[in-house]
């Protein structure tokens, strides 16, 4: 019994560390909301995708070929390799899009990200 307990624990803390990771690149999408008379879903949103970035210390900008919605880069490898690289924290990035789309907003925001570089 104990070890099964013992193993739970280890797969839950886990899990929530893998939760949070960083990436390079970032952007913000709203959905359940009215956009172009229609109910809509997973429209990246350039203001608070910019917004947010500005906020997350990033650079936001056209980074996909052909360039679809704006992202916000951030990733700046550290010369000694034992610091952590500089890059976007999703579940921090997710936080900023929600700020930066305010209380009042229709529907919901949420962040996505791209380029994977480590927990």
């Amino acid at each position: 019994m104990k070890a099964s307990s013992l193993l739970a624990i280890a797969a839950v803390a886990v899990t929530s560390t893998e939760a949070c990771a960083r990436y390079k690149n970032c952007w913000c999408e709203r959905s359940a909301f009215t956009f172009e008379g229609k109910l809509s879903d997973n429209i990246p949103w350039d203001d608070f995708t910019q917004a947010a970035c500005g906020k997350m210390g990033g650079t936001p900008g056209w980074y996909l070929d052909p360039p679809k919605y704006k992202e916000c880069y951030r990733h700046k490898k550290h010369w000694f390799p034992l610091v952590p690289s500089k890059a976007l924290n999703n579940c921090d990035w997710t936080k900023a899009c929600q700020e930066a789309a305010g209380a009042n907003v229709e529907g919901t925001v949420t962040g996505w990200c791209r380029d994977y570089i480590g927990s």
